[in-house]
């Protein structure tokens, strides 16, 4: 793909090849407006700009897409069925893919309405099991932070009577 397509996006026509060399030799400071001045559609999008900031690599600027949805057959096409998009693009396209295919599932069910009332149940409990472990595992690590403190301020104590006792002796 990339020997076909030399990394330019087939949506927006973004040199990703350009813009993963620029960015490299940028100062880390200045790149996030650098992308930005390159790439204007990483504007709406801050998590996929904020990578590309840590790590300009090109895999996150440019993605392998395939042209007909995996979900609609083309998971086992050629190189014919792949196209470069940036991943902006590329996250767009997928967007649109997953509502499609959402639809497409519904359409399948003949819109059960208490199987979706069901998932909808199973996912708010997912959630609910989600948050709790976030906020677990963020009293772990208030009560971890406190110990090291603690446990620092008691080194600090034994350093200081055994500086005490250096200058006495």
């Amino acid at each position: 793909v990339f020997e076909q397509e030399q990394a330019l996006c087939q949506i927006c026509g973004l040199d990703c090849t350009l813009v993963c060399e620029l960015i490299r030799i940028t100062p880390i400071a200045e790149r996030e407006s650098r992308i930005l001045e390159l790439a204007p559609n990483f504007k709406n999008h801050s998590n996929l700009l904020a990578r590309l900031v840590a790590r300009p690599l090109p895999g996150n600027v440019w993605h392998a897409d395939h042209i007909v949805p995996v979900f609609k057959g083309g998971g086992e096409c050629g190189i014919d069925n792949i196209r470069t998009l940036c991943v902006c693009c590329h996250g767009v396209v997928t967007r649109e893919q997953c509502k499609d295919r959402a639809a497409l599932r519904r359409a399948n069910r003949g819109g059960d309405v208490e199987r979706d009332k069901q998932q909808r149940a199973r996912e708010m409990a997912r959630k609910q099991r989600s948050r709790h472990v976030e906020r677990e595992r963020a009293r772990h690590c208030r009560l971890d932070q406190r110990a090291r403190v603690c446990t620092s301020k008691r080194e600090e104590k034994a350093r200081a009577r055994v500086c005490k006792l250096d200058l006495k002796g």
